[in-house]
Formats: structure tokens, sequence, C-alpha cells
């Protein structure tokens, strides 16, 4: 983890550094774990067509899986191994299930489904 600083002085914690997209974190009602969608590239074909995507500021999102953290970066883990695109995580009352739409059960483009 790494703090770094913007121009108003203000300071952040890095909270991941794996190659691939993260983004759409939601905070646990207590406050102690963050749930967000990432892609991970691992295959030579997959961080290729990443990184040639990320040179025109883009990403794929058809591949996203969910993950959870602590919200200090730590106990990092994956919590879907659906494939397809896993999008808007966000923590149920009580905090022990999440909320979740996605695409993995559909055979038609663009269709997505809520799932917990």
């Amino acid at each position: 983890m790494q703090r770094e600083k913007n121009q108003s002085r203000a300071s952040f914690l890095q909270l991941t550094s794996e190659l691939g997209y993260d983004g759409g974190a939601s905070f646990s009602h207590d406050g102690t774990k963050i749930v967000f969608r990432a892609s991970r590239p691992t295959t030579p074909a997959e961080i290729s067509k990443y990184e040639k995507l990320l040179s025109y500021n883009l990403v794929d999102p058809t591949e996203m899986e969910l993950y959870v953290m602590n919200v200090d970066g730590s106990s990092l883990r994956r919590v879907t191994f659906l494939g397809g695109a896993n999008w808007s995580p966000t923590f149920l009352p009580g905090d022990k299930r999440i909320l979740f739409a996605s695409n993995f059960n559909s055979s038609l483009l663009g269709s997505f489904n809520l799932y917990a």
C-alpha cells in the first residue's frame, strides 16, 4: 500500500495494485469492508488485450468478478467465479450477503439480472 498526495495535499491510501481494472466500490454497513468489481487479466493474450485497450483509455467490461477486502486493503478475496460482467455490488443489511447485477446466466446481449 502506498500513500500519495494530490494537488490539494490530501492523503490517499492506494488499496489495490493488481494488473487490471478495479471499480464500483462500496462500503459495508459497519464500515469494515469494501466490495468492488475487477478484471484480472492473467494469460498473455488477456494481458495484451488489456494493455492495448488501456492505451486508448478503455477497458473491456465483459469479464468482471467481485472482490471483498478490509478498508485498509488487507485480506483481499474474490467472491464470485461466474464469468461474464458482474456489476454494482453493494452489501445487504447485516453485511453477510452482497446484491449485484450480472449477465452470467443470460444468453441475451445486454440482459442483466439481480443476484444476492
